[in-house]
């Protein structure tokens, strides 16, 4: 059987390679995602370690994030330098200020990647105990200067002397570039800008008890270990002490933990794409065991057993899996070369070096595109056996008689029920991310295992206006596309995954838009309100609220601080308000309790929380914040608000439990009676001395928001188009079979008249028809998964299901055009069949 296996792939390398192509597609994209994390894990580890190969031993505050490239000023008192200096062993000790501040040009625009973090601290003053390296010119040596990194000034073409503007927490400061600065062998560190100011400076901007982290050196001949324990027995539990192995390890974790979410997103893309590969390599082989009827059944005449058809069906599936599996593993390495220049385009600069390709990567690349291939072909091959040997002796090869039809449909309705009740599950009873995916998943194959059932009524329905305006060549390609509906259904489901997703995006992001616009006007009272243009933990400073209320017509202003907590080990994000001004700026039903209470301090919780947990005002919950550990906070009110969080406290309370808690926005309301564009220029100039805070009204608020969610929108259906070019590949794969399988039909069409352009046209309908129906199932997928992801968020703020109809008509019309060009060369090879040889074909 081993050599009729090779001789069936030789005879078939054509039809079989579109096959393994969209294997290539699938494996590459998780091999090249596996190289890259790979390539980031090791670039790192590499870059901390020789970047602290000077530093022995780190001290950092205990409630820190234990991250040498940390942005916050957790707080290391300067006089724990002299207690640490005091310890037997130490050579030197160096404080090291760490903190958070925006670079602006003179004009007020922001420098380098706003998308970046914005890191800020003081220029070392011992040489060889710091990661930092100066690359040109001087370190900052007074309150007026700074030093920057060589990538923000390569990127904004600064040179020593530019005059640029810092934005820590309070208005801009103008100081002169002294240096350019770089952090190990990189220019920047992922992309980030970095100012270092010097050390008085630094301390009095980001951190008025000293440095953020201590590095110490040790003496000759004192072991790491050792001076690491004498260092923690000296300063007490409320430091944790690092020895540079341990820091350069955390330090490269955080950044890689940093960048998991592309490559965690990059590994479901890669997974989606696989799925969508799995239904063309299953259809691949079926529409290939429907033509080979009568050349197995003589397999099974002249004395092969079923287990033996079995065999050849699936090692021909396990050499196309192996082959597209290698050939997808080498192309990953070039996927993962492409991703990291996209990085490098989006300011997330990694260090020259080659690709790491581990051996495990190859392995799984492997394993995952034979197994997928494999399992895809199982039906096909559970098909073949049950051709009849008496088929052998047909002049004409008609495949067996399909069963399971019945069974297949009854599989499917379970399969599509079940799946919609495990995505409930994940998306509305808790069940999480993994479940709801599992779920979609199921319904996904639901979807296909039912497609057959309507694809005859939808095709038929579709190619009627076709027919009528096409004349014959519309009509025969309605009737092919009819003919096999379980063939075209299959074709039909691997474009129906991919523009189902890109339809769930559209409609998910639409809601989105639509829930915070209707939010908006619905529930803000405010006519204004402010934020900080830089993303990430750098907030509005805090002076910015007195500089707003002392503008005239301002009535009332609601300043929000954010926090993160935990409960139940559940990790939540809150936020604090200012009691006093919370109803005034915002609509708030106080369902129970007073917010006015909140000034006491407690928290308010919202009316879906409060009834999940059976909370009522006086109650006692107990909260971890990352500052203050534990605490009991006593509930004081149950409230009703279109605010992102469900969870409240008043101002104090947060900066009390977590320090360095960021100034999130303000919101502004004016007085009765009061002109709001002379109140707006008034705000303008009142904001003057911070250029960080960006004052927009209702309009610009929404058309903000819009911003983003077309980027996050745009994003995901780049990444969703792989799956739909292996779609159309199952398109071009399906058709170009089934010219094949149609060569006598084709030859007989062209003897009594019909011209090559007629039978390019037919063909070419026939892939608008298979086109138009995914296109059809994947809007019904996309429209359920829409509404139950609105529902599941109903209680946080996405309460509007909305239908983005002008862009999933363009979808469909693109769909239908994708049709027409993977038909390209289907349709050519239909037009140039020898008339004479089709007709002596049995």
């Amino acid at each position: 059987m081993l050599s009729t296996v090779i001789k069936s792939l030789l005879a078939h390398k054509v039809r079989l390679s579109m096959t393994a192509l969209s294997v290539v597609l699938g494996v590459a994209f998780v091999a090249g995602t596996l190289v890259l994390t790979d390539t980031l894990r090791a670039t790192f580890d590499d870059l901390f370690a020789e970047a602290y190969a000077d530093i022995d031993v780190a001290v950092m505050s205990a409630e820190s994030d234990d991250s040498a490239v940390a942005t916050d000023a957790s707080g290391v008192p300067v006089d724990v330098v002299d207690r640490i200096t005091a310890v037997e062993g130490v050579a030197a000790a160096m404080g090291d200020v760490q903190g958070t501040a925006v670079l602006l040009d003179l004009d007020g625009e922001q420098l380098g990647n706003p998308q970046a973090p914005s890191i800020a601290g003081s220029v070392p003053t011992e040489e060889g105990m710091s990661a930092v390296v100066l690359r040109e010119g001087r370190f900052a040596e007074t309150a007026d200067e700074v030093v920057v990194d060589v990538g923000t000034a390569t990127t904004e073409d600064l040179v020593v002397g530019d005059r640029v503007q810092v934005v820590a927490d309070g208005p801009a400061t103008t100081h002169t570039i002294v240096g350019f600065i770089g952090y190990g062998d990189l220019d920047n560190l992922a992309g980030a800008t970095m100012a270092l100011f010097d050390p008085d400076t630094a301390c009095e901007r980001f951190n008025t008890d000293g440095g953020s982290a201590m590095v110490t050196v040790a003496a000759d001949g004192v072991d790491h270990d050792v001076l690491r324990d004498r260092i923690a027995r000296a300063i007490g539990a409320d430091y944790e002490v690092l020895t540079s192995a341990q820091l350069g390890e955390d330090a490269a974790s955080q950044v890689t933990e940093g960048l998991g979410i592309i490559t965690t997103a990059l590994l479901v893309f890669a997974g989606i794409s696989l799925f969508v590969g799995s239904f063309i390599i299953a259809n691949t082989f079926g529409i290939i065991v429907a033509q080979r009827t009568r050349e197995l059944a003589l397999l099974r005449a002249v004395g092969a057993s079923r287990r033996q058809v079995v065999a050849s069906v699936l090692g021909e599936a396990l050499a196309v899996g192996v082959v597209g599996s290698v050939v997808g593993v080498g192309v990953g390495v070039g996927v993962a070369a492409g991703l990291r220049s996209v990085l490098d385009t989006f300011g997330l600069t990694l260090p020259e070096g080659p690709l790491v390709v581990e051996p495990a990567t190859a392995v799984v690349g492997l394993a995952v595109g034979v197994v997928v291939t494999t399992l895809a072909a199982i039906g096909p091959a559970l098909r073949a056996v049950r051709v009849p040997p008496v088929a052998a002796l047909q002049a004409v090869a008609v495949p067996a008689t399909p069963r399971g039809g019945r069974v297949r449909n009854v599989l499917g309705v379970l399969v599509l029920l079940g799946g919609l009740a495990v995505m409930s599950a994940g998306l509305l009873a808790g069940g999480g991310a993994a479940v709801a995916g599992g779920g979609a998943a199921m319904v996904m194959v639901g979807m296909s295992l039912l497609a057959a059932v309507v694809a005859r009524p939808v095709v038929g329905l579709m190619g009627v206006p076709i027919a009528r305006v096409m004349g014959i060549r519309g009509d025969l390609a309605r009737q092919n596309a009819m003919r096999n509906p379980t063939r075209t259904a299959s074709t039909a489901s691997a474009l129906m995954i991919g523009l189902g997703l890109v339809t769930f995006t559209m409609i998910f992001a639409s809601s989105i838009t639509a829930s915070t616009s209707a939010s908006i006007d619905e529930s803000f009272l405010a006519e204004f309100n402010i934020r900080s243009t830089q993303v990430g933990p750098v907030g509005i400073p805090e002076q910015v609220v007195g500089a707003v209320e002392s503008v005239d017509g301002v009535a009332a202003v609601n300043a929000m601080t954010y926090t993160d907590f935990t409960h139940a080990g559940t990790e939540i994000f809150g936020a604090g308000v200012d009691p006093a001004t919370f109803g005034q700026t915002l609509v708030v039903d106080e369902v129970e309790g007073a917010m006015a209470d909140l000034a006491e301090g407690g928290v308010a919780v919202k009316a879906a929380v409060a009834e999940d947990e059976g909370w009522h005002v006086g109650d006692v919950v107990d909260l971890t914040f990352p500052s203050a550990g534990e605490v009991a906070v006593p509930i004081r009110a149950v409230f009703e608000a279109d605010v992102d969080t469900s969870w409240l406290f008043d101002n104090a309370t947060v900066r009390e439990v977590t320090e360095g808690a960021p100034l999130g926005q303000l919101f502004v309301r004016l007085a009765d009676g009061v002109d709001v564009d002379e109140a707006r220029a008034d705000l303008e100039v009142a904001l003057g001395p911070f250029p960080t805070a960006r004052l927009m009204d209702q309009a610009e608020l929404k058309a903000d928001l819009q911003a983003q969610v077309d980027q996050m929108l745009g994003l995901m259906s780049a990444l969703l188009v792989l799956s739909i070019v292996i779609a159309l590949v199952g398109i071009v794969n399906t058709l170009g079979l089934s010219v094949y399988e149609r060569i006598r039909e084709l030859g007989l069409l062209r003897a009594v008249g019909a011209s090559r352009r007629q039978v390019r046209a037919m063909v070419r309908w026939e892939a608008v028809l298979i086109a138009g129906l995914g296109a059809t199932l994947g809007l019904a997928i996309g429209v359920t998964f829409g509404r139950l992801m609105t529902l599941a968020l109903a209680d946080q703020g996405i309460s509007t299901f909305e239908v983005p109809a002008a862009q999933l008509v363009i979808g469909f019309v693109a769909a239908a055009l994708a049709g027409i060009a993977a038909a390209i060369l289907p349709a050519r090879r239909a037009s140039r069949v020898d008339v004479l040889k089709a007709l002596q074909m049995s």
